[in-house]
């Protein structure tokens, strides 16, 4: 896990013990964290260990707050950073031969139909030539976007950041229509759910969603192959939200 200085965003050493640790760039003292703090960084150690996760934790000079529930003042409030990476390499390799295929046929007909219009005298088109030209147009916006999805699944990540203004969860750094980002205050989010989906070729994948106040479920991480994991998301969540967990909330096993 990384660990940084509130302050000056500097990365820290991960073994900083109480009673007093000192940012080495703005000197910048951190009070003793309570034994809370130090469980949860162990449990965050764990996960950072985890293929595609990487987690920060960003500490104030003074993270006392039980919660971001009961912050006060709530700058106090430590943040915690989750990224979660989309890349999958088997899925990765099937969809990048997948995309090859598809682009080589589309870039072999249009070498044909460029051969065969330089053929004429002063690249001039006919009427069949033309058709020729225009039959793949579909097929050429699925290339585009077979090759515009490919890499967004190889180059992106889902961030999920909790902090005194709330909670974040972001998707980049392509823009896709699905999943979409949002966020909300930390106390309107009522509990964390485990759901079952199934990707491709029916395997099957876990989501961490929340059920935030007033509005419709909202995705947090989704892809996630293994329930061990995504339940041990959940409960540092829950932890630092400050929410009770609720067993009978998610899917059962």
């Amino acid at each position: 896990m990384h660990l940084h200085c509130g302050v000056c965003r500097k990365k820290l050493e991960s073994n900083l013990e109480p009673p007093l640790a000192a940012c080495p760039l703005c000197s910048t003292k951190f009070a003793p964290r309570p034994r809370r703090f130090a469980a949860l960084e162990e449990r965050l150690s764990d996960l950072h260990a985890t293929p595609r996760l990487r987690c920060t934790l960003i500490l104030p000079p003074e993270a006392a707050a039980a919660s971001y529930r009961d912050a006060s003042p709530p700058e106090q409030a430590p943040t915690l950073e989750i990224r979660h990476s989309w890349l999958q390499v088997k899925a990765a390799l099937v969809r990048v031969l997948v995309t090859l295929f598809w682009n080589g046929m589309l870039a072999m007909w249009y070498l044909g139909a460029a051969g065969s219009a330089s053929a004429d005298s002063h690249w001039t088109l006919s009427l069949m030539q033309c058709c020729i030209l225009a039959f793949p147009l579909l097929h050429l916006a699925v290339g585009i976007g077979l090759t515009y999805w490919t890499a967004a699944f190889i180059l992106n990540a889902t961030t999920v950041s909790v902090d005194a203004d709330g909670v974040r969860v972001s998707h980049g750094p392509m823009p896709t229509l699905a999943p979409r980002s949002w966020q909300s205050q930390a106390r309107d989010i009522e509990q964390l759910l485990v759901r079952l989906h199934h990707g491709d070729r029916g395997v099957t994948l876990w989501k961490l969603i929340a059920d935030v106040k007033g509005e419709s479920l909202q995705d947090m991480f989704i892809g996630i192959q293994s329930l061990p994991l995504v339940e041990a998301l959940e409960s540092v969540l829950e932890e630092l939200l400050g929410i009770i967990h609720d067993p009978s909330a998610s899917d059962p096993v």
